[in-house]
C-alpha cells in the first residue's frame, strides 16, 4: 500500500518551487507563451436552479451534469493563451510521425471518395447487368480511410490555415503533443478557473450572451476561425495571476488576454467525464409539464471536453459546458489547449509514470512520487503567425529528470548497504530526452537500483509458523547452495544500475556512498569536461550532470541522499535549461 500522503507530497513540491526557481535572466520561468494563473479556491459548475431552467427551457438533459456547483482548490499553473494551432501541431507530428489531422489530407480524401463511389457504381452496373442484387451501398468513411491509409497519402497544414486550431485529433494525440511539448493537458476545473477566475458569470466577459463576441453557431462562421480573432470575449489576467473583470484604460498595459475559451473548438481536457462531487438527478419539469428526475449515465472511461465550438449552439459555449466525448472522437469542431505546472518537471514526470512505467511495468512494491521530481529541462520556441500576444510555436522541449522511490523501509546507510547485498535498492526512475554518454544509453526511461560495494548475500527463506519443515537429503537440488550472481559491472564498488522497463539492465555508473541527511529539494549541477581533464580522469568529455536526490526513509523528516553522476555530449546541456 502506499503511504506516502498526497499532502506531504505538495508540500515538499511547493518547497521544490521555491528554491529551485531560475536563477538567471536566461533561465525560463515557465513554457514559451504561457499565461500564469494563480491558485486558489474557484467555484466549479453551476448551480442547480440555473441548470433546472436551461433544461426545462431547451430540453437538453446531459446539462445537468454540470451540477452541483462545488469549490476546488487549484495550485498555481500556466495555460496557453489560445487552443493549439496547425502551425505548432505540425512541429509534433513532423519530429515524432504520428497521424497528421484527417483536414490536412484533403485532396488525398477527395480522390479516395471518388474511387470509391466510382468502384461502387461499376459493381453496382456489373450486378444488374447479370441479374445478381444489387450490393448494398455503405457510406465511405473519410476518417477510417485516413486512418488506414494516411501513410501512403500526401498531406500538409492548408494554406492560410497555420494559425487556426488543429482539428480532426482524438484524445492520444493531444496528450501525445503535451507530453512532446513538455505540457498537460488542462483539466477541466483549470479551464473555469481561467475562464472566469473567482466569479460564476456564464461567459468570460459576463453572464449575457453576445455573438460578436466568440465563434459559436450564432455567429454563422461555419467552421474554425484562427485564434484571437475575438478579442473582446478574452479572459483578461493581470500580472499576479488573477483574472481581472476587464481591459481598460488604467490596466491594459498590465494584462493579457487568453483568447476563445468559449467558442471557436471545443477542447479535449484530461478530467474523466464523470459526476461531480455529491451529483444527483435534477427534478425538472418535463415538455409535457410534467415533473420528472433527470440523471445521467456518466462513463469515466471518456473525457470532458469544453468550450463550445463554432457548431454549438450559445448554450453550448457557455463556460461551465461539459461535453461527454469517447477518446477516440476526432472530428472538425475539436482540438485541445494545454497546461502546464510550476513545478520544474511535474507535468513530464506524471507523464513518464502514465504512459512509461505504469504500475504493469514498475518493479514489484515500488511507488514513485511525481512531486519529488528532480529535472532540468529547456524548450526551444518561434514566434508563430498569430497576430496574439505570447504567442509561440515550440520547436522542442528537451528534459533530464530522476522520480523518485516513495520510501525506503531502513533507517540507516548501515542497514542499506547490508540489506542492498541481498537485492539492489530501488531509488526511483531516470528519463531522458538526451542521449547519455556515461552510462551510455538512449533517450528513454529507466528504473534506478542502487548496490553497496561488497559480497553477494544469501537469501534466506523464513520458516513459515506452525510449519514442519523436512530435510529430504535425497533432493539434491534443496542442498545446493545459492550461487553468486554474475555482475555485468565491479562489485566491489559502489554501483548505480538503469534497467529498461522490461527490466532488462542496460547501464551502470559507479557512484559514492549514500548519505543520511533532512530532507531537501533535489538539484542538478553542470561542469564541463574538457578533452584534457578526461584524458587525466580516463573518462570521456563531455559536460557532467551531477544530480543530488533524495529518497526518504522510516523517519519523515530525513532520507538518505544520492549523487548520480551522469555525461552527456558538451553543449548538449547548458545554464539556459532550467533547474
Amino acid at each position: 500500500m502506499q503511504t506516502f500522503s498526497r499532502l506531504n507530497a505538495l508540500a515538499f513540491a511547493s518547497i521544490f518551487a521555491l528554491t529551485c526557481a531560475p536563477d538567471s535572466a536566461a533561465q525560463q520561468s515557465g513554457p514559451p507563451g504561457m499565461v500564469f494563473i494563480q491558485g486558489g479556491r474557484y467555484k466549479i459548475g453551476a448551480e442547480a436552479e440555473n441548470i433546472r431552467e436551461l433544461i426545462e427551457e431547451k430540453q437538453v438533459t446531459a446539462l445537468v451534469t454540470e451540477t452541483p456547483q462545488y469549490e476546488a482548490r487549484l495550485d498555481d499553473f500556466f495555460i496557453m493563451p489560445t487552443e493549439v494551432t496547425n502551425e505548432q501541431f505540425a512541429r509534433y507530428i513532423k519530429a515524432t510521425g504520428d497521424r497528421p489531422p484527417q483536414s490536412w489530407g484533403q485532396k488525398a480524401l477527395d480522390d479516395a471518395t471518388i474511387a470509391y463511389a466510382t468502384a461502387m457504381g461499376k459493381r453496382r452496373e456489373e450486378a444488374k447487368k447479370n441479374g445478381e442484387p444489387l450490393p448494398k451501398i455503405e457510406p465511405f468513411s473519410r476518417t477510417e480511410w485516413w486512418k488506414r491509409n494516411w501513410q501512403e497519402a500526401e498531406w500538409a497544414v492548408p494554406k492560410g490555415l497555420e494559425a487556426t486550431p488543429v482539428v480532426f485529433i482524438d484524445y492520444e494525440q493531444a496528450e501525445g503533443y503535451a507530453r512532446w511539448a513538455g505540457l498537460r493537458l488542462i483539466s477541466e476545473e483549470e479551464f473555469q478557473a481561467a475562464a472566469r477566475g473567482d466569479t460564476e458569470r456564464y461567459y468570460t466577459w459576463g453572464d449575457s450572451f453576445d455573438a460578436s463576441k466568440l465563434n459559436s453557431l450564432e455567429a454563422k462562421k461555419g467552421g474554425p476561425l484562427p485564434v484571437g480573432r475575438f478579442e473582446s470575449g478574452c479572459s483578461w489576467v493581470d500580472k499576479t495571476g488573477k483574472v481581472v473583470d476587464e481591459r481598460n484604460e488604467r490596466n491594459q498595459d498590465d494584462v493579457v488576454g487568453i483568447y476563445d475559451l468559449t467558442g471557436n473548438v471545443w477542447e479535449w481536457t484530461r478530467t474523466p467525464f464523470s459526476a461531480y462531487p455529491k451529483f444527483k438527478p435534477l427534478e425538472v419539469k418535463g415538455s409535457g409539464k410534467k415533473k420528472e428526475k433527470v440523471g445521467y449515465d456518466f462513463d469515466a472511461n471518456n473525457r470532458s471536453t469544453v468550450g463550445g465550438a463554432f457548431n454549438a449552439p450559445y448554450f453550448g459555449s457557455r463556460i461551465t459546458t461539459r461535453r461527454n466525448s469517447a477518446r477516440f472522437q476526432s472530428t472538425d469542431g475539436l482540438g485541445m489547449r494545454c497546461s502546464a505546472s510550476t513545478v520544474p518537471g511535474l507535468d513530464i514526470a506524471e507523464s513518464v509514470l502514465r504512459a512509461d512505467l505504469p504500475p504493469s511495468r514498475r518493479p514489484k512494491d515500488t511507488f514513485y512520487v511525481a512531486e519529488q521530481i528532480t529535472a532540468i529541462d529547456l524548450w526551444e520556441s518561434t514566434d508563430g503567425t498569430a497576430n496574439v500576444p505570447g504567442y509561440r510555436v515550440i520547436e522542442s522541449y528537451n528534459y533530464l529528470a530522476f522520480i523518485p522511490q516513495e520510501k525506503i523501509p531502513v533507517s540507516s546507510v548501515m542497514l542499506l548497504k547490508d540489506r542492498s547485498h541481498e537485492a539492489p535498492f530501488q531509488l526511483g526512475a531516470f528519463s531522458t530526452t538526451v542521449p547519455l554518454l556515461n552510462p551510455e544509453l538512449p533517450p528513454g526511461t529507466y528504473t534506478l537500483s542502487w548496490r553497496a560495494k561488497g559480497e553477494f548475500n544469501e537469501i534466506k527463506p523464513e520458516p513459515v509458523e506452525g510449519e514442519v519443515q523436512e530435510i529430504r537429503m535425497q533432493d539434491d537440488a534443496a542442498q545446493e547452495p545459492v550461487l553468486e550472481p554474475e555482475f555485468p559491472f565491479n562489485p566491489e564498488k559502489d554501483t548505480l544500475i538503469f534497467r529498461d522497463t522490461s527490466g532488462e539492465i542496460v547501464g551502470w555508473v559507479t557512484v559514492e556512498p549514500p548519505t543520511e541527511e533532512r530532507l531537501a529539494p533535489g538539484k542538478v549541477t553542470l561542469k564541463d569536461i574538457s578533452p584534457e581533464d578526461a584524458a587525466k580522469r580516463g573518462t570521456k568529455a563531455g559536460t557532467e550532470l551531477k544530480f543530488q536526490v533524495y529518497v526518504q526513509y522510516t523517519k519523515s523528516n530525513k532520507g538518505f541522499r544520492f549523487d548520480i553522476p551522469l555525461l552527456v555530449k558538451g553543449g548538449a546541456v547548458d545554464k539556459n535549461w532550467r533547474h
